[in-house]
C-alpha cells in the first residue's frame, strides 16, 4: 500500500482518528492477504495510547511464537480503565477463539505483570497528586473515580479503614513495599510537596526565579534537573516568555520545550526546561515547578484540568512546588495541606454507580459548541446579575415561571 501523509490522514479521518484510521485501513487489506511477518519480537510502550487496530497489526508482522511485549501505564487518565484485555487487543481466530491469553504459571515468568514498586515519584507526592485528582479533600466532593475499585490496590494502596465498597467511607494509604526505602531516609515528606500562593503572577513569578537560582547555587541542582510546567497548554507561550526573560536577567540560561528547543529535546545541558503539561508526559525531573495551578481548580472540565495536576505532580523525582495565585490556589492550597494533615491517607465515601456517572455529566470536556453556548450564557447572566445590583433591573422583571425554575435548579445543586 502506497504510504500517506499525516495531512493525508487528517482530511481523510479527522484530526483525531488519523492514526487509528490508517492502521485500521491497511489491518482490512492484511486480514484479506496475510502479511509476511517480518520481527522475531516486538515491544510496544505507552501502548495505553494506541488502538486495537495497532496491536492487531503487531500480532500479524511478529513470527510465531509471537513474542509481544507491551508496557502501558492505565492511570494517565485517572477516571477511565484505558487498556483493553488482549483477546479485545488481537481479536479471535476462525474459531472464536482468541489469539492471545496471558498465563501467570506458578514456577514460569508471568506473562501479566504489575510493577508493584514505584520507583519515581516519593509516596508523598503519588498520594497529594491522587487526593487532587479525584478531588479526595475537594469541600464540593470527589469529581472522578476508577471504575474498577481494585485498582487501588493495583497501584500500592491498602485499606486501614472501612471497606472500599459503594456508599461506604474508607480510609487507604500507600503500602509499605509499593515505595522504596530510599526516599525516606534521603528526603523529608514536608519538603518534598509544597503549595505556595500568590497574590499575583508577577509575585509567583519573581518568586520562581529566586527559587530556582538558590537551587543551582545552593542546592547543588544542575539546571536540567529543574522542569517548569504550565497546565493551561493554552497559556503557555504568553507565559513562558516573561519567565525565560526574567531568569536569563539572572545569567541562568532557559528554553521552552518544542518551542525554542527541538521536537524531541525536552531537557538540555545547562538550561532550565520550560513546558506545557502535554509536552512534559512522559518525561520527570528532580525537581518540579508547576505554576498556574488554580486553573486547575474549579469547572469547567474539571476531570480534564485535576488530571493535569495528577500528571504535573507525578513528573517529579524528588521535590515539586505547586504554585498559583488568588482565591482558587488557596482553596487548592488547603486540599494539599489536608492531604498532610492526614498523614497523606485517602478518607472518602466511595461514590455509588449512580454517582460515578452524574460526576462524568457534569465534569466531562466539553466540545467546542457547548463550550460557546456556556460562555455566552455565562457572559448574558454575568450582565444580567450585574444590572439587577445595580439597582437597573430587578428580579421580578423575570416571569415567574423562570424564577421558579431557576430557584429549584439553584436548591438541586
Amino acid at each position: 500500500m502506497p504510504p500517506q501523509t499525516l495531512r493525508e490522514a487528517k482530511s481523510k479521518f479527522g484530526s483525531g482518528g488519523a492514526f487509528q484510521g490508517i492502521c485500521e485501513e491497511l489491518l482490512s487489506v492484511v486480514l484479506k492477504k496475510p502479511l509476511l511477518p517480518i520481527f522475531d519480537a516486538l515491544l510496544i510502550d505507552e501502548a495505553q495510547d494506541l488502538p486495537a487496530s495497532f496491536f492487531r497489526l503487531a500480532y500479524q508482522a511478529t513470527r510465531a511464537p509471537k513474542r509481544l511485549i507491551w508496557a502501558y501505564d492505565e492511570l494517565q487518565n485517572l477516571g477511565t480503565y484505558t487498556m483493553e484485555p488482549p483477546e479485545e487487543l488481537f481479536g479471535f481466530d476462525n474459531a472464536g477463539g482468541p489469539l492471545v491469553v496471558l498465563h501467570n504459571v506458578p514456577g514460569l515468568a508471568h506473562q501479566d505483570v504489575i510493577l508493584p514498586v514505584c520507583y519515581r515519584n516519593t509516596p508523598w507526592a503519588i498520594a497529594t497528586a491522587h487526593a487532587l485528582g479525584f478531588g479526595i479533600y475537594r469541600p464540593q466532593g470527589l469529581c472522578q473515580f476508577f471504575d474498577n475499585r481494585s485498582l487501588w490496590s493495583d497501584i500500592g494502596y491498602e485499606v486501614s479503614e472501612g471497606k472500599l465498597e459503594p456508599g461506604a467511607i474508607v480510609t487507604i494509604e500507600r503500602r509499605t513495599d509499593c515505595s522504596p526505602e530510599f526516599f525516606k531516609t534521603l528526603l523529608h515528606r514536608e519538603d518534598a510537596i509544597q503549595s505556595f500562593v500568590f497574590d499575583n503572577k508577577q509575585g509567583q513569578l519573581a518568586w520562581l526565579v529566586q527559587q530556582i537560582k538558590a537551587n543551582i547555587t545552593s542546592d547543588e541542582m544542575e539546571p536540567d534537573d529543574i522542569l517548569v510546567i504550565f497546565p493551561d497548554p493554552i497559556s503557555v507561550l504568553d507565559e513562558s516568555g516573561p519567565l525565560v526573560n526574567a531568569l536569563a536577567r539572572e545569567q541562568i540560561p532557559a528554553h521552552v520545550v518544542r518551542v525554542t528547543s527541538s521536537v524531541d529535546e525536552v531537557f538540555r545541558p545547562n538550561s532550565i526546561a520550560i513546558s506545557g503539561i502535554y509536552r512534559a508526559k512522559g518525561n520527570e525531573a528532580a525537581m518540579v515547578y508547576v505554576l498556574n495551578s488554580d486553573y486547575c481548580y474549579g469547572q469547567p472540565e474539571l476531570i480534564r484540568k485535576r488530571n493535569m495536576l495528577f500528571t504535573a505532580i507525578t513528573r517529579s523525582r524528588a521535590w515539586v512546588r505547586i504554585c498559583g495565585c488568588g482565591g482558587d490556589m488557596e482553596k487548592l492550597a488547603e486540599e494539599i495541606s489536608e492531604v498532610a494533615a492526614r498523614d497523606y491517607k485517602l478518607h472518602f465515601r466511595v461514590p455509588t454507580d449512580d454517582q460515578l456517572e452524574h460526576m462524568r455529566k457534569i465534569h466531562r470536556d466539553r466540545t467546542s459548541d457547548e463550550r460557546r453556548v456556556v460562555g455566552d450564557v455565562t457572559d448574558t447572566l454575568g450582565d444580567y446579575v450585574e444590572r439587577v445590583e445595580a439597582g437597573d433591573l430587578s428580579i421580578e422583571d423575570l416571569p415567574v415561571e423562570l424564577r421558579e425554575r431557576l430557584q429549584k435548579l439553584l436548591s438541586a445543586n
